[in-house]
């Protein structure tokens, strides 16, 4: 097991790369924990990895920048906390935007099945929604003037949904790679701050990884804000990473170190 335990996303995603170079470019159960991830970004390590893959993005390799990575997770342009149900015009307008997805041949996105889960029975699942109210209630104060308990868990599976997030639907999605690479999120509520954490079975830490930070972040922050409380740590374990050097090679990779740190390696 690998453990990287960074204040922010830049640093977190920046540390773990560099450890996956230094054994090889893979790892098993590769563990990343953000204290803050609500602070600020490094711009510098951003500027390097959003260059890095505008300069690939004409290639054969599908790559895409932070921002469309992370929207996938959470779609923040969606979201507007400040206005009349801000959490139904979220689901609408992202209904709105799926629905023209498929119609690209386009279907699946992570944000999709945390807000659509697909049914066996009866129409699509909104789990964030359902995770949502639980927590409300959990905070309500109960007889006696006292809340909830001070330290619950919920989930947002991406397999058949009830206290969970799930991402990964049993029966639909066969692939060994490819989407869902997340299959699991949790939650973890600490008296007035929310702790999440994801599962992913592989986790690609050059075209995705620093994207999934964002993301992630952003979801928690999203729940948070409509329960509340604040957003506390946010932890992923990728049980396979990979940096890429099969695809972009092992210099191109130590370049884009040595541009986001500042630093030889």
């Amino acid at each position: 097991m690998h453990v990287i335990n960074q204040s922010q996303i830049s640093s977190a995603w920046l540390e773990a790369l560099t450890l996956l170079l230094q054994e090889g470019g893979k790892a098993t159960h590769m563990v990343v924990a953000i204290g803050s991830p609500s602070a600020s970004e490094d711009e510098r390590v951003r500027t390097a990895l959003d260059t890095f893959i505008k300069e690939r993005r004409e290639s054969k390799t599908p790559i895409w920048p932070v921002s469309t990575v992370a929207n996938t997770i959470f779609p923040a342009a969606f979201y507007r906390p400040d206005s009349p149900s801000a959490r139904a015009r979220l689901y609408e307008l992202h209904a709105k935007a799926q629905a023209l997805h498929k119609r690209l041949r386009n279907p699946d996105n992570y944000f999709d099945r945390l807000v659509a889960y697909p049914s066996v029975e009866g129409d699509p699942f909104n789990q964030l929604e359902y995770i949502v109210d639980r927590l409300i209630n959990q905070r309500k104060p109960r007889k006696g003037g006292r809340g909830g308990a001070l330290t619950s868990p919920y989930e947002v599976g991406l397999n058949i949904p009830g206290g969970d997030l799930r991402i990964q639907a049993p029966g639909r999605d066969r692939n060994t790679m490819g989407f869902p690479c997340m299959s699991h999120v949790s939650f973890t509520l600490d008296g007035d701050l929310l702790n999440l954490s994801a599962l992913y079975r592989n986790q690609h830490f050059v075209s995705r990884a620093y994207g999934n930070y964002v993301g992630l972040s952003r979801l928690g922050k999203f729940i948070a804000r409509e329960v509340g409380i604040q957003l506390g740590e946010v932890v992923c374990l990728a049980t396979h990473a990979d940096a890429e050097i099969d695809t972009f090679g092992k210099g191109n990779v130590e370049t884009l170190i040595r541009d986001a740190s500042g630093k030889a390696i």
